[in-house]
């Protein structure tokens, strides 16, 4: 069997020349079809920025803030470390070429929201919207990457306003782009992804037909391996946003934690089979399957996270594996296991690049070329040197096969004279066989089950709000979802309602966070009690803030049911330890025919609006807003 071989002898020199020959040649044409194409300017050191406050309430507060609240960016690396807030920059587009058709690139598809506004003064020219935690179509330009069309000034004189928000450390490479020399860099760039991946995928598939015909089960890991490895990169390009998975924001914010898991998964395995660890050291082997089974786990954990510290932990994980990988097979073959050199070459090669990657997603490294066609070039060459590797060690067991079926030929007379009581045994041990399989089946379908009602049980703990104990800001977006939907297939009028509590910061610093608390969870429990359909939902938005949703509801009937909220919370001040507490609330509504996929955010938008006018007027009140499309 070839998992249970390892490579003896030296490798042959031509083997390694064809490696390095490739190696190089692949490095070269990297660099030269980047370097071929490049954007007009790239926008970093001197850029203004400033952290999000509660002072910024939309792009013209943000454009009229005073010069001095603005910081410059020092470094050529737009790099942010702001777990919790969003970050809004601020730079002119000065003295562009009319003649020329302008794009603005932003070099990272896994920015969670971008808001991005083109002011000519005072006067906004356009804006957009989007992210990866809305749907690929959302999107100014179908391109994996962030781009958005500069608008004409007369003025010549245009002021970019950005808002992104990258849910942890994120990076924000900004580019300006002629739109022709973006065309040449967009065929060029997908000459290079498509060659990587048509060679991936050609190489998996390969290596699952060795796998069916050959029954080797190494052939079966590289397949997972490979894979793994080019949906990765699909992830990181965010091609697989924009091909595979274009209306799943989850699987969006997901799939490289899930991808990076298998890949480490499989390569472990791969490892463990072609250098026979299970029968030359079982401690180390045990080693290994604990490692293979925490990566087996955090494919699973990658789908339930997606923040700041789980990209680190899968950036540390890489580069743990791959020195763990590189270490374990120069101690095997300080033990006298001959490895085939181009063993070394492959993750020498692959931990060289993982570790640059990893350093210049962290800033603390500036790379000519960009983290996912680094980790591109990498892949690459160990994918070859690891299929050469196993090329090798398929033709070494190959020859071993034929001296085996020589010696078997001397001892056929043997095994025909034992074939009867081989016959028994195996008859035997297939019925005591049989009765574990049914045991262990049984006992898995316990399991499952078991396992079935924990998610069930876990999901709903996810939707709910631990505080107030009504749903959560995670509940209402995937509900407010399904109603929108409702309403258009319906035509149906759906009502959102915007409440905030009227001057809540106030009482959490006379009466402190617990009474504060208590007055969330009472008003919680108020709205909760008007709300008589099982279709209508109340579901805290943030902070002191509540949104209420109501299927198939008119604008009158939605204000009837907001005043007899507002008046009764007016009404009934919260009693506490140490007295009563009054409190009132600002309300923002709106009410319409879902017709469009724009109208589910403008009738959200307008809710929004309708709540600052309450609090605009005067607070404990109600606005309504209509809403309208953006001119």
């Amino acid at each position: 069997m070839l998992e249970r071989s390892v490579t003896r002898g030296n490798t042959p020199f031509w083997l390694i020349l064809l490696a390095a020959v490739i190696a190089l040649f692949l490095g070269t044409r990297f660099m030269t079809l980047l370097s071929s194409s490049a954007p007009h300017n790239t926008i970093d050191r001197g850029i203004e920025y400033i952290v999000e406050t509660e002072a910024i309430t939309s792009a013209e507060a943000a454009l009229q803030l005073p010069k001095g609240v603005w910081r410059a960016q020092q470094t050529e690396s737009l790099l942010f470390l702001q777990p919790e807030r969003a970050v809004w920059l601020k730079f002119p587009l000065q003295n562009l070429s009319l003649m020329e058709q302008w794009l603005l690139e932003i070099y990272n598809p896994a920015l969670n929201n971008v808001d991005i506004w083109f002011f000519e003064g005072e006067t906004l020219l356009s804006n957009y919207r989007t992210g990866d935690r809305f749907a690929f179509r959302t999107r100014a330009l179908a391109t994996e990457q962030f781009l958005f069309p500069v608008p004409a000034s007369t003025q010549n004189n245009v002021t970019v306003l950005l808002r992104v928000d990258g849910n942890g450390q994120y990076k924000v490479p900004i580019r300006l782009w002629k739109q022709s020399n973006y065309l040449v860099h967009g065929t060029e760039q997908s000459l290079i992804i498509g060659l990587f991946l048509g060679f991936m995928f050609a190489m998996t598939l390969s290596n699952f037909f060795f796998f069916i015909f050959s029954r080797s089960v190494n052939f079966l890991w590289y397949c997972g391996y490979a894979l793994s490895v080019a949906l990765l990169l699909m992830s990181l390009l965010g091609l697989g946003f924009k091909y595979l998975w274009p209306n799943s924001t989850w699987m969006q914010n997901h799939s490289t934690a899930i991808f990076t898991s298998s890949s480490l998964f499989f390569a472990i395995l791969f490892m463990r089979q072609l250098l026979n660890i299970t029968e030359r050291f079982p401690k180390v082997d045990w080693g290994l399957k604990l490692l293979a089974l925490s990566f087996l786990t955090a494919i699973a954990l990658g789908g339930l996270q997606d923040n700041y510290d789980i990209v680190q932990f899968f950036l540390v994980s890489i580069i743990v594996v791959m020195l763990i990988l590189f270490g374990l097979g120069m101690w095997l073959r300080g033990q006298g296991v001959q490895i085939s050199s181009l063993y070394f070459m492959a993750w020498i090669t692959l931990s060289a690049t993982v570790t640059m990657a990893s350093l210049g997603q962290l800033g603390v490294l500036r790379l000519e070329l960009t983290t996912p066609y680094l980790l591109m070039l990498g892949a690459t060459i160990e994918t070859i040197l690891l299929a050469l590797l196993l090329a090798q060690n398929f033709s070494q067991q190959s020859k071993e096969l034929l001296r085996a079926r020589e010696t078997a030929l001397d001892q056929e007379k043997q095994i025909t004279a034992a074939k009867e009581e081989v016959i028994a045994t195996q008859l035997q041990a297939n019925e005591e066989l049989e009765y574990k399989v049914q045991e262990r089946t049984l006992e898995l379908q316990v399991a499952l089950r078991e396992l079935a009602d924990s998610n069930r049980e876990l999901e709903e703990k996810n939707t709910m709000d631990a505080l107030t104990g009504i749903r959560n800001r995670r509940y209402f977006d995937k509900k407010y979802l399904a109603e929108a939907r409702r309403s258009r297939r319906e035509q149906t009028s759906l009502a959102v309602a915007m409440i905030d509590i009227d001057h809540f910061k106030s009482v959490n610093d006379e009466y402190g966070h617990i009474v504060g608390d208590e007055c969330l969870k009472n008003i919680a429990g108020v709205i909760q009690s008007f709300l008589k359909r099982p279709s209508d939902e109340v579901c805290r938005y943030g902070g002191e803030e509540f949104v209420i949703l109501m299927p198939n509801t008119s604008v009158d009937g939605a204000q009837t049911i907001l005043e007899k909220i507002r008046a009764h919370i007016a009404q009934t001040p919260l009693v506490y330890s140490a007295g009563e507490l009054p409190a009132t609330i600002s309300v923002g509504y709106s009410s319409k025919v879902i017709s469009s996929d724009d109208d589910q955010h403008l009738l959200l938008d307008a809710a929004d609006k309708a709540l600052y006018q309450s609090k605009n007027d005067g607070r404990n009140r109600i606005t309504f807003q209509e809403p309208l499309a953006q001119g």
